[in-house]
């Protein structure tokens, strides 16, 4: 059975995921893992630990809260399609799913993923995922920056001192990011 193809859906939320296992034999097997880096290794470990080894995981386009575990799972060998959620409420309508809720989800996007086989999704390469998390980082710093600077102009006299600290730390950690982001770049040979 464990060469045989899984389809996994996984419903992502900020704090956790819901994972539904559908077996080759029709079954469906559920879990729910934290989704930390923790947690994404501990889903990994329990696939392996299961002998799921082929599998194809299909999960909905959340931006943030997807992104880290379906890269993990994409460089542990998995098939990870990524779909835009729409598809899979319009395939859940067409199901007659109508109750909502993330073990709902994720069975519904574990049936799309054996009925439709949506496209395989590549994740980026490491030195790509890195330099747009220094770029999202640098972009946070910023804001808070001007923040600061917004805050100087009707702060009273007893603020300043904390602002001005904070305004120090931030221009030399932005100058920080800003050479490591070089760095990045300097080194990538494409």
């Amino acid at each position: 059975m464990e060469h045989e193809l899984h389809y996994i859906g996984i419903d992502t939320a900020k704090e956790k995921l819901d994972v539904d296992v559908l077996r080759p034999d029709g079954r469906h097997r559920t879990k729910k893992f934290a989704n930390t880096t923790k947690g994404h290794d501990e889903l990994v470990s329990w696939l392996k630990g299961h002998k799921i080894d082929h599998a194809h995981i299909c999960i909905e386009a959340t931006g943030t809260y997807m992104e880290p575990v379906a890269e993990c799972l994409y460089d542990a060998g998995y098939i990870v399609s990524v779909i835009n959620p729409a598809l899979g409420k319009a395939f859940a309508q067409s199901e007659g799913l109508r109750n909502k809720t993330d073990t709902v989800d994720a069975r519904m996007l574990a049936e799309f993923c054996r009925q439709k086989r949506p496209a395989a999704w590549e994740a980026p390469h490491p030195l790509e995922r890195a330099l747009r998390a220094l770029v999202v980082r640098h972009q946070a710093l910023t804001d808070m920056h001007t923040q600061e600077l917004n805050r100087t102009e009707t702060a009273r006299e007893v603020q300043r001192p904390s602002i001005d600290a904070h305004l120090l730390w931030l221009e030399a950690e932005l100058k920080r990011l800003e050479k490591q982001i070089k760095d990045l770049t300097d080194d990538d040979p494409d």
